[in-house]
């Protein structure tokens, strides 16, 4: 690739920016796009992801057809660029004239790099420009950076090796030094790819190119993952004001108010709370989205966990790590998480207060969701005729607030409401719960909060992690002797808001399912257990998605 400029600009909007839209740019679009960039002085324009598999969408697997269409939209336009993942390294392509790509670019995590480096050989004999992308460079120290840098460039088979600041975590002072070594170890050329969690992306980029660094990623309106990339239009304005004849941002302006904000509004992307977590401790923005998103912990407990997860030294994502990281203890729970069960029912069985305090009564426990509302009366008329024992969870509508008992396991809902708990209703708290500085009484819900055990009751010790506060509160029920146990509000979540409130749910439709799937394990635990001790009745006084068999 023929060099004429002191750094070469690549615009990775619709690939980076496909993990805000899930690539579906429609392909007149990404045409306006290449030619824009191209008459900007962008010297490539990534066009997607590259993969055999049919059932991804458009630009996840840019097919032939659709490329040489985009490349046909203007004619010695910018070099098009696809990159490649450490799973499709093995993928069959042509010649750059065959296929209309100029560029590869593969990114790999430290763990996938000496395993793939192999694998480009091939691409390499067909004559590819190849780039390949260290990804979660924070997680390298330097001898790393020496090392790979000098294993990639002595394999012969990569011209560019880029800087992949997964986690926006990149410092200008840190990306100077990284350009350095690279450049100091090799003799390939340099290329940054940097996110904007701490908003340091632009000033890494001018950092960068100071430092000698051959090319820049950006994409328009910072259109990316996490905290979004530097914004390809200041990039290119700051640039234009000291190569007045190499860049020009005017079009790439004119087609973000055309054409970019009508099918990107109403999308989010760039600096948020999860992404300057990130940022901060150089993990993968997906664990403090999802942490967040769940409404189930304060912010100090997902710093705890971000920085466990950040000294695990884990590069990408994984919900294996977030399920451990959570389920074990490793930084949500102070109290020792290793102890086992029996020393766990050892320590804590004098702490159980309410064991058999309501023998052979009939339990009403309150969820939050819609039916709260839109069946009250079935409600009024069930606690009218049973004179139920009550206990609601969170927030409850003001015609149950005076509960026999008002309980809460989630720091966040804790925090949110105590204030709406009614004097005249007993306190029942999580012992997870901080209660320093509380007023007035309450009791501890013991319980070992673990998804490695099964749903049971020692001594009053509740010995499994019961996800919903509802399903934890019927077992709680059953401590305190129950005959039969009624649910209210516990709506699920297949069938729109699982809320009779308004609150900022997380509204993923994978997430929400794991969630409807999640609490559905725990109820069957729950009716298997009453099966197996005492035959005890479980149902749902008001509509629900979940399933109770009714046999019970």
């Amino acid at each position: 690739m023929q060099k004429n400029k002191l750094f070469n600009i690549l615009d990775c909007t619709v690939r980076d920016g496909g993990y805000i839209n899930n690539w579906d740019f429609p392909i007149e679009i990404v045409k306006k796009m290449y030619q824009t960039s191209s008459k900007c002085g962008i010297d490539i324009f990534e066009i997607g992801f590259l993969s055999d598999d049919e059932n991804l969408p458009l630009w996840r697997r840019s097919p032939r057809n659709a490329i040489l269409e985009v490349k046909a939209s203007y004619i010695d336009g910018a070099k098009i660029s696809v990159m490649l993942e450490a799973k499709t390294t093995d993928i069959e392509i042509g010649t750059p004239n065959e296929s209309g790509i100029d560029i590869l670019r593969v990114a790999l995590n430290k763990n996938a790099i000496e395993a793939s480096i192999p694998k480009m050989k091939k691409y390499k004999d067909k004559g590819y420009f190849i780039f390949i992308q260290l990804m979660g460079i924070t997680s390298y120290n330097d001898q790393e950076i020496i090392d790979y840098t000098r294993m990639i460039d002595d394999s012969g088979y990569f011209d560019v090796i880029g800087i992949g600041d997964s986690y926006g975590s990149l410092i200008p002072d840190r990306t100077k030094e990284i350009v350095t070594l690279m450049k100091k170890h090799s003799s390939l050329m340099v290329d940054l790819h940097a996110h904007n969690n701490m908003h340091m992306g632009m000033a890494n980029c001018l950092s960068a190119v100071d430092a000698g660094a051959d090319y820049i990623d950006a994409s328009m309106l910072g259109l990316g993952r996490g905290g979004g990339n530097v914004p390809l239009e200041l990039l290119t304005a700051y640039y234009a004001k000291i190569y007045r004849n190499q860049f020009s941002v005017m079009p790439i302006l004119e087609l973000i108010d055309l054409y970019l904000y009508p099918i990107t509004k109403g999308l989010e992307w760039g600096y948020s709370l999860p992404s300057v977590i990130s940022g901060i401790y150089e993990c993968h923005p997906y664990y403090t989205s999802k942490m967040i998103a769940r409404r189930e912990y304060t912010i100090s407990q997902i710093l705890i966990a971000a920085k466990c997860i950040s000294e695990m030294n884990i590069t990408g994502f994984s919900e294996q790590v977030l399920t451990d990281v959570v389920n074990t203890h490793e930084v949500i729970r102070k109290r020792d998480h290793k102890k086992l069960i029996q020393k766990f029912v050892n320590e804590y069985k004098d702490d159980v207060t309410y064991i058999n305090r309501h023998k052979d009564r009939l339990f009403l426990i309150l969820g939050n969701g819609p039916s709260l509302i839109n069946e009250t009366d079935r409600i009024k008329t069930f606690i009218n005729k049973h004179n139920p024992i009550i206990i609601g969870a969170n927030n409850l509508p003001e015609y149950l607030s005076q509960v026999d008992y008002h309980a809460f396991s989630n720091q966040r809902r804790f925090e949110q409401y105590i204030d709406t708990v009614s004097p005249k209703s007993k306190l029942l708290l999580s012992q997870w719960i901080d209660k320093d500085g509380l007023e007035g009484d309450y009791e501890d819900v013991i319980y070992y909060n673990s998804s490695m055990t099964d749903l049971g009751i020692k001594d009053g010790i509740i010995t499994s992690n019961c996800r919903s506060v509802s399903i934890l509160l019927a077992v709680v029920a059953l401590v305190m002797g129950a005959e039969s146990i009624y649910f209210a509000g516990l709506d699920g979540y297949l069938e729109g808001n699982a809320l009779f409130y308004a609150e900022d749910e997380h509204k993923d439709g994978d997430y929400l399912i794991e969630k409807q799937n999640g609490n559905q394990k725990y109820i069957n635990s729950l009716l298997e257990y009453t099966r197996r001790h005492g035959n005890k009745k479980v149902s749902s006084l008001t509509s629900t998605t979940y399933d109770f068999d009714e046999k019970n």
